[in-house]
């Protein structure tokens, strides 16, 4: 870290950094490939000292960053894999399921949760009716509707980007039994779909001289 009042360069957690940056992320990105500002570099990747002379690091093995990854150890490297800038390597956590191992997947969750978790608690004390029931399902689908079409000009923050439903949520006779119903419980079921991060980017290419090119038009994927 650049001390420019005490003119020091200042080696620091890069907790810091990686706090600073989820917390101007959107829950559903991945600080994976984010550039790291203020920061020079680190004791692996090196970095320029306050009289301008580099101090070298030993940078990282591609063994190194793989164990580093699949131990959900989030590290700083130059370049980044987008470019030639001091960034995150990845945005994993510890879990062994690539589905759930990213940092977006349970920052998301949490999200959720705690903001239906806050705006649910009208139900409770009220009579349960039809009217109850839709009105609980009206207001969840709202807050979905908003994450997974925001507006012009704003990103989703949910949805199936080969075009299926979002969410789906059910309160009815199928998860609202009468014995249950009787004793006061109302049950909500819902499930979100989340949009997922490109970790592994595969691009295929035929090239030469002998390579017969056709022109097939199509429609762009959304």
């Amino acid at each position: 870290l650049n001390d420019t009042k005490n003119n020091l360069i200042r080696l620091v957690s890069p907790l810091g950094a990686l706090l600073g940056k989820l917390g101007t992320l959107s829950p559903e990105r991945s600080p994976s490939n984010k550039p790291i500002f203020g920061y020079l570099g680190s004791e692996r990747t090196g970095y320029f000292n306050p009289n301008g002379n580099f101090v070298a690091g030993i940078p990282y093995s591609y063994a190194e960053l793989a164990l580093l990854e699949s131990s959900g150890i989030i590290v700083t490297t130059v370049p980044s894999i987008g470019g030639g800038y001091l960034g995150f390597r990845h945005g994993q956590n510890c879990s062994s399921n690539p589905t759930t191992n990213g940092v977006n997947y349970s920052r998301m969750t949490s999200f959720l949760s705690d903001s239906l978790l806050a705006s649910m608690g009208f139900a409770v004390g009220e009579v349960h009716t039809p009217t109850l029931r839709n009105r609980v399902k009206a207001a969840i689908a709202q807050f979905l509707g908003s994450l997974a079409d925001p507006g012009p000009g704003r990103a989703p923050m949910i949805g199936d980007v080969n075009g299926g439903p979002a969410f789906s949520i059910v309160c009815d006779l199928t998860n609202n039994p009468s014995n249950l119903v009787a004793q006061g419980y109302m049950f909500v079921s819902v499930q979100v779909k989340y949009l997922s991060i490109v970790r592994f980017f595969v691009l295929s290419m035929e090239a030469g001289q002998s390579v017969t090119i056709r022109v097939q038009n199509s429609p762009l994927a959304a």
